[in-house]
């Protein structure tokens, strides 16, 4: 019997958009009291970007740091006609500061790290540029019919787990379009395609982008991507027990090995049946790490490299190749403390 539905990773992304690869960081380090202020200028990049009716916003930037931000906690604030906008009331922290464009389409249009420490933030360049759009098609190998459900492509940006995903859904004629999209590095999702789908290449041009990313720093417009999915993808059928008995409702999760953040697209998590069974389809084929836990958090899934390290020992291995079914049988864990926190 198959699992119930496999866990999305659109949950994946929560903020805005991201830096690049390296962001501009600005830091203060002097002493001063419990609250501070972020005081400083947009500045635009390019004549025709459009610095009216902008918010500033403060963004957490490391799982750690993660906290209720709003305009009367020094979250927000409207830059003036001039570009200048402050921030108050912000705590010690790590954070991003981000500017979005109010009218018309919200969208995010510049980024840069901060990190306050004790101390006020004083004359603050906010770089803004015009976002891009990103097009693309798909095509699916040897089947120009077959039906893509109700697949989306998906950037999330490389910096941070906690920054928000842009995405779009593949219309009728398989082409999608991307707006609002910051020139930056992103990593290329899939949701919402068959089960039995798995992305097979991603391309730019004459670059293959699904294990390197999508950076569109400096990118000049039109950006056009080129999607090729396959229907003979992997499976994984799993069989999850507690002291010989099975487990309904844990959590069969592959993790590609070795795991790079470029390859988040490949990570793959099923639940199990009453009878403690699991499948998982759609695998890209390679060598994949196997957990079998008794929960999980949906933010579990936003860094899982990090975040299952601490029970690699405990993982199971598996190695798929293009449409073949693998069996495992695997003790649930249910560990402590691997939560982001």
């Amino acid at each position: 019997m198959k699992a119930r539905r496999i866990l999305s990773l659109c949950f994946i992304a929560a903020g805005a958009a991201c830096p690049q690869a390296a962001p501009r960081q600005v830091t203060a380090d002097k002493q001063s009291a419990s609250v501070y202020r972020i005081q400083g200028k947009i500045q635009r990049q390019t004549p025709t970007t459009s610095a009216a009716s902008v918010m500033v916003r403060l963004l957490p930037r490391v799982l750690n740091a993660r906290q209720p931000l709003s305009p009367s906690a020094g979250g927000s604030a409207m830059a003036g006609p001039d570009g200048s906008f402050e921030l108050r009331n912000v705590s010690s922290g790590s954070y991003y500061l981000a500017a979005m464009r109010m009218a018309g389409r919200v969208e995010t249009i510049g980024r840069i790290a901060v990190d306050v420490k004790d101390s006020d933030l004083r004359d603050v360049i906010l770089p803004v540029a015009d976002a891009l759009v990103v097009t693309g098609t798909v095509q699916v190998e040897g089947n120009r019919r077959a039906s893509l459900g109700h697949g989306r492509i998906v950037l999330r940006p490389a910096a941070s787990p906690l920054l928000e995903a842009s995405s779009a859904a593949v219309n009728t004629d398989r082409n999608f379009k991307i707006e609002g999209v910051v020139p930056e590095k992103y990593l290329i999702l899939f949701t919402g395609f068959p089960d039995n789908f798995y992305p097979k290449s991603a391309r730019m041009g004459d670059s293959e982008l699904l294990d390197q990313g999508l950076d569109l720093t400096g990118a000049p417009q039109p950006v056009t991507l080129a999607v090729t999915l396959s229907t003979n993808g992997a499976a994984v059928l799993g069989t999850l027990n507690d002291g010989g008995k099975p487990v309904r409702g844990a959590w069969l999760v592959l993790v590609p090995d070795p795991y790079r953040p470029e390859s988040l697209y490949r990570v793959k998590t099923g639940q199990s049946d009453r009878n403690g069974r699991c499948t998982i389809e759609g695998l890209v084929p390679g060598d994949y790490r196997v957990y079998a836990l008794g929960s999980l958090e949906p933010d579990m899934l936003l860094d899982p490299g990090t975040v299952l390290k601490p029970l690699e020992e405990s993982a199971g291995r598996v190695s798929v190749s293009e449409g073949s079914r693998v069996h495992v049988e695997m003790t649930v864990l249910r560990p402590e403390g691997i939560r982001p926190r």
